[in-house]
């Protein structure tokens, strides 16, 4: 498989991206094609050895389209993506083949390259749960959860943001990595949010759920641990990577863009309550334990529709 001069210009994270769409994919064909369970008489119907095969392709399946709308979401070319999964079709893993672009750029310390690519994964999820928190919240769906439920999805929002502005300090980003990492435009917003959109009600409160999953803020506190969690604040501001609550403004503000007026005159003020809901303080200092963190803050105003977002 011979990539086009483009993927010289990938990013390294961008890069992984396809590498893990292709092994993915390779492992689907390989479970497909070899790891069908071998008959016994004694197993009778043995239903259960089926059902696991099954179950571990779709779960392969699942990874692979994931990890796909995430890289399209992430600015890697429809054509990039197509080759990886073609090319795992085949049983072709990544680096079977010299002529796929690296994951480390040449002269890149290979430590500082992986602390970039966990930002980029942690800035995917965060801008993801952006989008399907206003989302929900536009199709009340909000409703049948829990009370604990959507504040504890603040709370993972705010430890996810808490570790990559950590790392981020460490890492010592230059302009150029800051605007890759978290400068979203807005042909990206759109996209983001119009894949969003696409998942049924079923499929949008999957993802809201998995993401008010506690031991997103667990993992948090075992990666950082060894951190210092009060370097970042040093750091002006401009340098730092979007808050929680700027994020969900950025997806609240293209979903009116994005969905049909005739809709949001009926359920318009419900992306206002999911952006709302973002009153917690995901900036604070985390203070880890089994119970959410953070306080009530105010909220800046609201971007002027004529004029869309200041950011």
């Amino acid at each position: 498989m011979n990539y086009p001069n483009w993927s010289g210009e990938l990013s390294g994270w961008r890069v992984g991206l396809l590498a893990r769409i292709q092994d993915r994919t390779a492992d689907h064909a390989r479970v497909l094609r070899q790891g069908f369970p071998e008959y016994k008489t004694e197993y009778g119907r043995g239903d259960v050895a089926l059902q696991r095969w099954r179950s571990n392709l779709r779960d392969l399946a699942a990874d692979r389209d994931e990890l796909a709308v995430r890289a399209a979401a992430s600015g890697v070319p429809e054509a990039a993506i197509s080759a990886a999964v073609e090319a795992g079709a085949r049983g072709k893993r990544w680096e079977h083949n010299r002529s796929n672009p690296p994951t480390t750029r040449h002269g890149e310390d290979p430590i500082r390259g992986q602390m970039i690519a966990a930002m980029a994964e942690d800035m995917w999820t965060l801008e993801h749960m952006a989008a399907v928190s206003v989302a929900t919240e536009f199709r009340f769906l909000g409703d049948v959860m829990d009370a604990e439920g959507p504040r504890q999805y603040l709370v993972g929002m705010g430890s996810l943001w808490h570790r990559v502005d950590a790392q981020a300090m460490l890492a010592d980003l230059t302009p150029g990595e800051r605007a890759d990492l978290w400068g979203r435009d807005e042909q990206g917003w759109q996209q983001l949010v119009e894949t969003v959109a696409g998942y049924d009600d079923a499929q949008l409160l999957e993802q809201y759920r998995a993401y008010s999953w506690p031991g997103i803020e667990w993992d948090v506190m075992r990666t950082t641990e060894n951190l210092n969690a009060d370097v970042s604040n040093l750091a002006p501001p401009e340098i730092r990577p979007p808050t929680p609550e700027e994020l969900l403004d950025r997806a609240g503000y293209f979903v009116h863009e994005t969905l049909d007026p005739d809709i949001l005159d009926d359920h318009g003020r419900s992306i206002d309550r999911a952006v709302d809901a973002a009153a917690v303080d995901a900036t604070a200092t985390p203070t880890w334990g089994s119970k959410p963190v953070g306080e009530v803050i105010e909220r800046p105003p609201e971007p002027d529709p004529a004029t869309g977002p200041d950011w």
